[in-house]
């Protein structure tokens, strides 16, 4: 009886992965649209060529840091809501090994 319901919660975790990662697929697809360039805008993701490298980097730099402290207050929230709830939903679990898997690819890129 005990591996049927480890069974079951591996399935749950697996299917909640799956969600997740669509709704995170769903919002990385939006911000792309949102970013899309057609050639007569001026968009932060391209560098122009005449644009100072030094300034460029310090903006990107600045922009890291702010991201850097987001992240650090969703995952607050996200814990101090996992503390408020019955601890009975795996979709908590799930978040956190979404994140893990995303900071990780970060990492791994730097």
């Amino acid at each position: 009886m005990q591996e049927m319901c480890l069974v079951k919660k591996e399935a749950s975790m697996d299917s909640i992965k799956e969600k997740n990662k669509m709704n995170i697929l769903d919002k990385i697809d939006k911000v792309i649209e949102k970013k899309q360039c057609t050639g007569e805008q001026q968009c932060s993701h391209k560098i122009d060529e005449g644009q100072d490298l030094s300034k460029v980097y310090m903006e990107n730099y600045n922009k890291t840091q702010k991201l850097l402290k987001l992240i650090q207050n969703k995952l607050k929230k996200h814990k101090k809501d996992f503390m408020n709830s019955d601890k009975k939903d795996w979709g908590y679990a799930g978040d956190m090994g979404h994140y893990v898997e995303l900071l990780e690819d970060v990492v791994d890129f730097g």
